[in-house]
């Protein structure tokens, strides 16, 4: 899904040009797009084989200007899943650590080919950042996770990881949290990783009509599921977290895998367990506000989704209308950052523009978070720096991580308490495979946590009472 504005009206585009970069960390325009045929080779039974490793002449054709060439050995490295990539990152480790330190070193045609094919071989864009193998297959990687005795983390998005236009959160995810060392080293020793799309990532493009054109996703979220070997779902954390929380979850939700395995009724009592410890944890940070005179007391229901849903937002998904995308939006405050400027500028409903009344009290929670979740790490600097590219500058660089930093903040508290609260009690509630599987839990958080409903093809872009004017654009 595209949505392209032609800008006939020169006096538009430094407000245009403008909405578009105030969200500075999203993706760089301009990128080459990464991706993977539907006949992934580590999504096959090959994948399952124990295979000898790929011989080194192999592992140097990766990188061949030969595009036959480089694609069978690309083929040959992923079928060997995570030791495949690390045999290719091995190899190049010098080159690698070059990327990961001088981001300019990015602009190299040798350097390019390089990280293409790592992002090949792993299944992710930005790979080389990350070191992390992903399938894209789920039963493959079920049965990595009953070979290896690990969990699985899903994410799901909207687009693919692999491309560089995916949705905003998810290349956050890219630049904050995978390349983060002590990340990606939680995930490797105690999870598969696998990423599935909810359906593609809506862009839209600014065509400036000289040749010169700008382009950005507009809407969508994002999740990581954990997932046992038979693809239970465990828990989840929805949205973007800061690097140190991230880590915090999934050693917290592996270590109670140890204790719970496949015990039903021990998970549930976990995520009772959970909802009562977010309480305390939200009574303790209201006591140390109030002691340090940061911010006053929260306005009632604060913490419960539906009053964040701005005027007759709050009640369209319970008359099956669907929420707007301005509405859903402001979920995620990271990539809300970047969206919101041109989703107020291509509204779908007249009317003045309503501003959330709690969202100052949750940005002075998140200043208080600020020193406890830490600053973002050297190597997820360099990611954006590369990101920001000619544009970019020590000083730009500082303020944008800077800002990343509070907004990180802000959405990991805000999932915490809100989202992910909502995810423990459905699990805490229990059921079948009809309300916990899941697919059926997956829905439930796209349509009632992220606002974007499987049912609304248009994402809440378009509204089913609205005249456009425009040939085959109608709902």
């Amino acid at each position: 899904m595209a949505l392209t504005l032609t800008i006939t009206n020169r006096s538009l585009v430094p407000a245009l040009v403008a909405a578009l970069a105030a969200g500075a960390a999203g993706g760089a325009p301009g990128c080459a797009t990464t991706s993977q045929s539907d006949s992934d080779p580590a999504d096959g039974a090959a994948q399952m084989e124990a295979l000898a490793a790929v011989p080194p002449e192999t592992v140097r054709e990766a990188t061949s200007t030969d595009e036959g060439m480089a694609s069978a050995a690309v083929a040959a490295l992923r079928a060997r899943g995570q030791s495949g990539l690390d045999q290719l990152l091995a190899a190049h480790a010098e080159e690698v650590e070059r990327l990961r330190r001088h981001p300019r070193a990015m602009r190299e045609p040798a350097m390019r080919r390089l990280s293409a094919a790592i992002d090949s071989v792993a299944g992710q864009r930005d790979a080389y950042a990350s070191g992390l193998f992903w399938y894209t297959d789920l039963s493959a990687a079920k049965h990595e996770a009953e070979r290896s005795g690990k969990l699985i983390l899903s994410l799901r998005l909207l687009g693919r990881l692999d491309e560089d236009l995916s949705c905003a959160n998810s290349r956050l995810f890219r630049a904050l949290l995978y390349p983060n060392a002590v990340v990606a080293d939680a995930i490797r020793r105690g999870y598969v990783l696998h990423w599935s799309s909810e359906r593609p990532a809506p862009r839209i493009e600014i065509d400036f009509g000289d040749g010169r054109r700008i382009q950005r996703t507009i809407t969508g979220n994002s999740i990581h599921y954990v997932l046992d070997a038979r693809g239970r779902v465990l828990d989840a954390l929805p949205g973007l977290y800061a690097a140190s929380a991230f880590v915090r979850e999934l050693e917290r939700t592996r270590a109670q895998a140890g204790r719970c395995g496949g015990d039903v009724e021990c998970w549930r009592a976990y995520h009772r367990d959970r909802i009562r410890e977010l309480d305390v944890e939200w009574q303790s940070q209201l006591l140390r506000a109030a002691r340090t005179g940061v911010m006053p007391e929260l306005p009632p229901g604060a913490r419960s989704e539906p009053p964040a849903q701005a005027g007759a937002q709050a009640n369209a998904l319970a008359n099956d209308a669907s929420p707007s995308a301005l509405a859903a939006a402001p979920i995620a405050v990271g990539k809300a950052a970047i969206e919101v400027p041109i989703l107020r500028l291509m509204r779908r409903t007249p009317g003045p523009l309503v501003t959330r009344p709690d969202d100052v009290y949750w940005r002075r929670v998140a200043e208080l978070y600020l020193p406890v979740l830490g600053p973002i790490d050297a190597r997820s600097r360099a990611v954006i720096a590369a990101k920001l590219g000619r544009r970019g500058g020590a000083a730009r660089l500082s303020r944008v991580v800077e800002r990343l930093e509070l907004l990180v903040a802000e959405d990991t508290v805000r999932n915490e308490q809100q989202r992910r609260r909502r995810i423990h009690e459905w699990l805490a509630a229990g059921g079948d495979e009809r309300q916990t599987g899941f697919d059926a839990l997956n829905a439930r958080v796209y349509r009632e946590l992220f606002l974007t409903p499987r049912s609304d093809p248009w994402l809440g872009l378009l509204a089913d009472d609205l005249f456009t004017g425009i040939e085959d654009e109608q709902p």
